[in-house]
């Protein structure tokens, strides 16, 4: 039988149902079902206050139902569109890292400076007590870093010594830079990096020229698969590159404006669709 106004619409809305559903919860999408006096629903947390007389809808007291059925699908498309506008601003960029305070930061960069003095002696001059020094050094790095990012110490430790000489130079380089904050465009180390401002600077000194920008220096590499993958190596996304630390998902980037160089564990969506390269295959 043909209605008129509001319930003319819902009865198109909803079909299926032995009742004419006047209202639904927004937030869980709960149909409430009317029948003269009575009333049923389904999860909902708060039945409604009141029931109407014979042959009207009930009147509901919660704020989360609306009677009116363009003003919920509205409501409805706007929260749809927030949930939407969300998720493309947290695939944007990279996610945030916990930061490290600025005495450890200071700690680690001091360690990593002595390192990559002791591993450039052992290779320009085949120094061994140099490399034994490297070592002792690197190992306590491994320690701090691990322990600050949770992850595996002697798997990091193993990692770092696992690494050609190369990607041990670039790695404790780009340490050193630990705590310098992000600059668009910046190439200036102990001052303000960008991403590949650091990527470049910690493969300079390995002997490695790589260009600016992160999709320049990806394409400069050679791509290697995950499971190849060396602590120092560059991991690519659109838009950002960063140092793998050798496990895990465990980086060394700077970020964007308002961070610094910092260590960082991707997200496992985030992980998912990187792309590893190794500048010296």
């Amino acid at each position: 039988m043909p209605r008129s106004g509001d319930d003319a619409a819902i009865s198109l809305m909803f079909t299926g149902f032995d009742r004419i559903p006047k209202y639904y919860d927004l937030v869980t999408y709960t149909v409430i079902q009317s029948s003269h006096s009575d009333y049923s629903h389904r999860d909902l947390a708060r039945p409604p206050a009141q029931t109407g007389s014979r042959g009207k809808p009930l009147t509901m007291t919660l704020t989360c139902a609306y009677p009116h059925p363009r003003l919920a699908r509205f409501r409805r498309h706007v929260v749809a569109l927030a949930l939407a506008v969300a998720a493309v601003g947290a695939l944007a960029g990279p996610a945030d890292a916990a930061r490290m305070g600025d005495e450890q930061e200071a700690l680690i960069a001091t360690g990593a400076t002595r390192a990559l003095v002791a591993i450039d002696k052992f290779a320009d001059k085949r120094d061994l007590d140099a490399y034994d020094l490297y070592l002792s050094l690197a190992d306590d790095l491994a320690v701090q870093v691990a322990n600050f990012l949770g992850l595996d110490v002697r798997s990091m430790q193993r990692a770092w010594r696992g690494a050609d000489v190369a990607h041990q130079r670039a790695l404790m380089a780009g340490l050193t830079q630990l705590g310098v904050p992000y600059k668009a465009n910046g190439a200036q180390a102990d001052v303000a990096l960008d991403c590949s401002g650091l990527v470049a600077f910690a493969w300079s000194s390995a002997g490695v020229a790589l260009p600016r920008g992160s999709t320049s220096q990806f394409s400069s590499a050679k791509q290697i698969k995950a499971r190849y993958a060396q602590p120092g190596d560059i991991i690519w996304r659109p838009g950002h590159i960063s140092i793998y630390l050798g496990i895990d998902t465990a980086i060394l980037h700077t970020p964007y404006s308002g961070r610094s160089v910092e260590l960082h564990v991707m997200e496992d969506r985030i992980a998912s669709w990187v792309r590893f390269a190794d500048p010296i295959a």
